[in-house]
């Protein structure tokens, strides 16, 4: 396919691989995507160490539909996944209705966990082992913010 990445990129991912030992051995990895730039990169990276890495292993993507009515249409994000040789799957849910129908001041930490309870189970009926996010370092501070200022806790 000859997909490739700088070599300061493979350098940081293929040590991030070694150091917290995240890919073995025929896993079945399934990339949450939603068409961002974060897991977008996420699944391009893993991709090419597919094709370049010594160790086998598979890749998936989905995207969960939250049900909004402006939702967009993921027709480009099927096509990128089919050239780079990934199966694609999106889950359709009724997660907006659930929570404008609540009117919830929590809303985002709600729907985080209906949507990974949706991923979680979606691994679990098609043999995926692990599930990979694609989030960068203001997310995990938003993420730590939020929950600070919503639940106060940490």
């Amino acid at each position: 396919m000859g997909l490739s990445l700088p070599k300061h990129f493979n350098r940081k991912i293929a040590r991030a691989i070694a150091e917290f030992n995240l890919i073995e051995k025929e896993d079945n990895i399934l990339v949450c995507v939603s068409g961002g730039k974060d897991s977008t990169f996420l699944l391009y990276a893993l991709a090419v160490f597919r094709e370049h890495f010594a160790i086998d292993f598979n890749l998936g993507a989905l995207t969960v539909e939250l049900g909004f009515e402006e939702e967009g249409d993921y027709t480009s994000l099927k096509n990128w996944c089919a050239r780079l040789g990934v199966p694609y799957y999106k889950e359709e849910t009724q997660i907006a209705k659930t929570l404008l129908a609540e009117e919830s001041k929590s809303s985002c930490a709600q729907c985080s966990y209906f949507r990974k309870g949706v991923m979680t189970d979606f691994v679990q009926n098609k043999k995926y082992n692990k599930l990979a996010f694609g989030h960068h370092y203001d997310d995990a501070v938003e993420t730590f913010l939020m929950s600070i200022i919503y639940s106060g806790q940490i």
